[in-house]
């Protein structure tokens, strides 16, 4: 059973309608379980796009020791000077998908 901490991301950045290139995209996630945190970056191609991986979580004792799991979760765009938050959540599964049941993908529009 894997532990899905924050499942792939993929999304589009638009500022005014149009694809925004070079944007500095930021993932954060805090595992309540290991107090762990993590944070990793990518930027947006020509057409405004940005891909993330999942995140899996490593604990043997997570694996078969009862509790609530608990991952808050955020991805900002950082653009002209500025700093958007795009997604903030609190993720309470391990599941693939389990955010929203289904694939995240975000349209973040900047204006």
């Amino acid at each position: 059973m894997a532990l899905i901490l924050f499942s792939e991301v993929r999304g589009t950045v638009l500022q005014h309608g149009q694809p925004v290139a070079h944007a500095r995209v930021s993932r954060e996630y805090r595992w309540s379980w290991k107090q762990h945190t993590g944070v990793d970056d990518t930027t947006t191609d020509a057409q405004g796009r940005f891909h993330f991986p999942a995140i899996e979580g490593r604990s043997l004792s997570a694996r078969w020791l009862p509790h609530e799991p608990s991952v808050r979760q955020t991805i900002t765009v950082e653009f002209a000077g500025r700093r958007h938050r795009v997604w903030a959540h609190h993720k309470a599964n391990y599941r693939d998908h389990g955010e929203i049941g289904g694939p995240i993908v975000l349209t973040c529009a900047l204006d």
